[in-house]
């Protein structure tokens, strides 16, 4: 969903179709790139088209799906997003910066920040450093906790849950 088409009744229409659809084989694999932020009080929000939508509603959504899902969000103060994650053992959340950084936007890329470039670059094979060919759930949060791979800001630190069950997970085959 990008720009206008972004609101809040679609993006919740779009969720409800992922909980509908997904079984417990399913991955489902959630990238936010949006304007966010997290308050005095630790309580993280996104910005949406229309309204904002709340980290405590974004996790209740996600405990809802099926299978193993992973979440991945670069947007500012998205470590806020920690504070309303529950211990569901099959969620991941893959964090662009601490709860009270922000997040930088990329000058090979400018249509992309830092953490957007990283991802990329380790789903297209970067992250796969012991070269077997797989992307794993744990090889990618290695990948994008070390400082060089969301290079460029000096001040932007990623963070992340990921549950032990979850770690040798494929996701990808580069």
């Amino acid at each position: 969903m990008v720009g206008k088409k972004a609101d809040l009744a679609t993006f919740m229409e779009k969720l409800e179709a992922i909980k509908q659809n997904a079984s417990e084989k399913d991955v489902v694999i959630l990238f936010f790139s949006v304007h966010g932020g997290t308050d005095e009080d630790g309580n993280f929000s996104v910005s949406l088209a229309d309204k904002h939508l709340t980290g405590e509603t974004l996790a209740r959504a996600f405990d809802e799906i099926e299978g193993n899902v992973i979440i991945l969000i670069d947007t500012c103060g998205a470590g806020g997003m920690l504070n309303h994650c529950s211990a569901n053992p099959n969620v991941c959340v893959l964090l662009g910066c601490g709860a009270h950084e922000e997040t930088g936007g990329g000058k090979r890329n400018p249509l992309h920040g830092y953490y957007a470039n990283a991802i990329y670059a380790a789903f297209s094979g970067a992250g796969d450093r012991d070269k077997d060919g797989t992307l794993t759930l744990a090889a990618l949060d290695r990948y994008l906790l070390e400082p060089r791979s969301v290079r460029g800001s000096k001040h932007q630190h990623a963070v992340s849950s990921v549950p032990r069950q979850m770690a040798t997970l494929r996701i990808v085959k580069p």
